[in-house]
């Protein structure tokens, strides 16, 4: 009996299988993280600009609330908040909640960063869910999205794993024959999966659970050779090697990959809508890279102070003006899309990392013909979580 595929590699081929795809959002965010001077937690520098008129934090806890419809004070113990922009005459606001999506770059804390990572994003969960029930919200704005239909696409994706996975437990194996095609086909599933770490998030358990239900009707087969006692066998180390059994292969956790999107798999989010534009990313990444080189040169002395003041210029605009610019458009398309409807203007949901300051970009919205004024509110989690 011929084609049978091999065994699987080990977790190191796991995990660059795992980081070889996915780059619709990952690619993204991984550039958002990696920007020059970026920090896991939101920079002081971006909250240093003072609100519009001083508020006290009994004024700004209650404004939150009033305007998020959301308990807030059941918050503050793990969130701060601030009002950046006051509406303009008590109209909408933008509610930007900053993203914190990777670990401190410091090589020393990457395993306890990826833990901090998901304790940042189990609780910004909770507040996410809170004010999107609260303002009744479809959707919201979201980093590491740059299509419309792009969230949509993954679950469709784990759906179609999932559903190609309860085929084949469904299966009847009753000769070795039938033995190796629901292998193959089991094989081609967890290859599917593995090559998309979304994908893996939501179909490991479940493929977990067909291997073990795999081994034990190959089990149960009556070899009519030594040959076919061989082939047995093989499937059934082959299996094995899948970690249907094995407690050391560890399921990645969904929160990794953020709040957002584990809210969007749970169906308790109907839409994402993207702020990022991926030609736009190519070009800060490219400026990134030659500030990141630049600096480098600076260091070693290869280039003067002065001539750096270029690439630090290129590299805001870029990954910067330009990234809020591009973001804020999209929300103004939906604005547009929503007035076309007749529908009236309501309170939005941004969810961004903590280095862009959006406050110039509101308030220059607000005086620009055509758009929805909006105050602005932001929100972060406190440091360190419990």
């Amino acid at each position: 009996m011929k084609g049978l595929v091999s065994i699987p590699e080990e977790d190191a081929g796991r995990e660059a299988g795992a980081k070889r795809t996915g780059v619709s959002r990952r690619a993204l965010l991984t550039f958002a993280a990696g920007a020059v001077g970026n920090t896991f937690f939101p920079k002081a520098a971006t909250n240093e600009r003072p609100p519009e008129g001083v508020l006290s934090a009994e004024e700004v806890a209650a404004t939150i609330e009033r305007v998020t419809g959301m308990p807030f004070s059941e918050f503050s113990k793990r969130f701060d908040g601030r009002v950046r922009i006051a509406s303009p005459r008590g109209g909408t606001y933008i509610l930007r909640i900053h993203q914190m999506h990777q670990p401190a770059q410091d090589a020393g804390r990457k395993i306890s960063g990826q833990s901090e990572v998901v304790a940042a994003q189990r609780t910004t969960e909770k507040l996410l869910e809170a004010v999107i029930r609260a303002n009744k919200l479809d959707g919201i704005f979201a980093e590491g999205f740059a299509e419309k239909d792009a969230a949509q696409r993954y679950r469709d994706a784990v759906r179609s794993l999932e559903g190609q996975l309860a085929e084949l437990e469904k299966r009847s194996i009753g000769t070795t024959a039938d033995a190796e095609k629901a292998y193959a086909g089991f094989e081609r599933v967890y290859t599917a999966s593995l090559n998309n770490p979304i994908f893996f998030h939501y179909t490991m358990r479940d493929i977990r659970a067909l291997a073990h239900t795999l081994r034990n009707r190959f089990a149960a087969l009556v070899p009519k050779s030594a040959e076919e006692r061989a082939w047995l066998a093989t499937f059934d180390l082959k299996l094995g090697a899948y970690g249907a059994e094995r407690a050391d292969l560890e399921i990645p956790d969904p929160y990794t990959e953020g709040a957002d999107l584990k809210l969007f798999m749970d169906g308790k989010l109907k839409h994402i809508y993207p702020m990022e534009d991926r030609a736009a990313n190519a070009r800060a990444i490219k400026a990134a890279q030659a500030y990141r080189q630049a600096r480098k040169d600076l260091g070693a002395g290869r280039i003067r102070r002065e001539e750096l003041e270029p690439y630090w210029r290129e590299y805001r605009e870029a990954a910067f003006t330009q990234r809020e610019r591009i973001a804020f458009e999209k929300v103004g398309e939906w604005d547009r899309e929503r007035a076309r409807a007749g529908k009236r203007p309501e309170n939005i949901v941004l969810f961004f990392g903590g280095d862009q300051d959006f406050t110039d970009t509101v308030r220059q919205q607000n005086k620009t013909a055509g758009h929805t004024e909006r105050g602005l509110i932001e929100l972060w989690a406190k440091r360190p979580l419990p």
